[in-house]
């Protein structure tokens, strides 16, 4: 590929620096590039190449696709503070940072790109309050995603649970994105963040494939109560925002594994002991972990309360055993799938259609996808199913 300079304003390169609260002489360290050269792009006296560029979205943990803006965004959203036991204060880390910060330079451009094209984004209409019955929100958000209960049973593994639900909320006019592995899972499972267009829900890629779909419940319900925010494991937060994230949860605990039809097993009848084979083969038709399956019956009365807290910690302990005996060598994804993952469909979809149309260049398509022009057949293969 040609390392000609590429278009990016002086004024993004700022931006981007300056956002991550970095020098120039450690913005410059960090990208194995001298502080001079870093202030002549700045400047505006020259330009970084591609593979220069790509040096800085590692360095600043950003995609291509922030330094393509047309200007420094104004709106970025803060990701919300919160306190610890202590009171302290606390923010979230660098990285959780700069993954918020990502998704909203993607539905920056995604938004760009459909005006480009003339494509109309579906608003996102759907809404619910805080004092609402979980178990009626949820079957109005079961309606709303068109998703039949007949149809979730029927899905062969949990792969293709995940890869259906988030298409489902996809359809409503969502962007899904996918958090990379520098964010700790202890950190974030997700995060969600409301615009009447293009409002965004981020799931974390090296989460369980059933914990992700438990957590795109979990955030959409925080879209429909145009709150946002972050899920996450701290047990000290304030009680208004510990209401708001028992709520989400519950609405996706019964949006997953409705009343009705987990009351219509025989398996599922009240009993005075925890079976957790059987709490397994029910979570793995649903599509949920076992631990939501075990709160979730507990939550209907049909295992007794006291032994939750018991069963919850036998779950972890042969979760934590299976993790161990695992290979350490995570699995290779081809790099297609890893964008499709990390921008969604939607997005991936936008920025191919408007590289087919001649509205942007390959350059510019690679870099809004972080993804390397040689990998655009399959992706193009995966997006319409026919090679480019």
């Amino acid at each position: 590929m040609s390392s000609h300079a590429v278009i990016a304003k002086p004024a993004i390169l700022k931006w981007a620096r300056e956002s991550c609260n970095l020098s120039v002489q450690a913005a410059a360290k960090r990208a194995t590039v001298k502080a001079e050269k870093l202030e002549e792009w700045e400047a505006g006296d020259t330009g970084p190449s591609l593979p220069q560029l790509r040096k800085l979205a590692d360095a600043y943990r950003r995609p291509l696709a922030v330094f393509l803006l047309p200007e420094a965004p104004t709106d970025f959203q803060t990701i919300r503070d919160y306190r610890s036991v202590s009171g302290e204060e606390t923010t979230s880390s660098y990285y959780l940072a700069q993954e918020v910060s990502a998704a909203q330079a993607r539905r920056e451009a995604a938004l760009e790109l459909a005006d480009a094209l003339g494509a109309k984004p579906l608003p996102f209409d759907l809404s619910c309050s805080e004092t609402d019955d979980p178990e009626k929100v949820a079957a109005e958000l079961r309606a709303a995603l068109g998703v039949k209960i007949d149809e979730q049973l029927g899905w062969k593994d949990k792969y293709e649970a995940l890869r259906n639900w988030k298409q489902a909320v996809e359809r409503l006019g969502v962007l899904v994105f996918e958090m990379s592995r520098y964010v700790e899972v202890t950190e974030a499972r997700g995060f969600s963040i409301y615009n009447k267009t293009f409002p965004i829900v981020a799931v974390h890629g090296s989460d369980s494939p059933r914990a992700r779909i438990f957590t795109l419940g979990h955030e959409l319900t925080h879209l429909l109560l145009r709150t946002g925010g972050i899920c996450e494991f701290f047990e000290h937060i304030s009680p208004e925002y510990q209401r708001i994230e028992t709520f989400c949860n519950r609405v996706s605990a019964a949006l997953l594994m409705p009343k009705k039809t987990l009351l219509s097993f025989p398996e599922c009848q009240q009993t005075e002991d925890v079976d957790l084979e059987l709490v397994a083969t029910m979570a793995g038709r649903f599509g949920v972990s076992s631990e939501a399956m075990v709160i979730r019956l507990a939550q209907l009365g049909l295992i007794p309360r006291w032994q939750v807290e018991d069963a919850l910690v036998a779950l972890r302990v042969a979760a934590a055993n299976y993790r161990a005996a695992q290979p350490k060598k995570p699995v290779a994804i081809p790099q297609f799938r890893s964008a499709l993952k990390r921008n969604g469909v939607p997005f991936a979809s936008l920025v191919m259609n408007a590289y087919r149309s001649e509205t942007i260049t390959l350059s510019d398509a690679s870099s809004l996808l972080s993804l390397r022009t040689k990998h655009f057949g399959k992706l193009e293969q995966q997006l319409y199913g026919v090679a480019s």
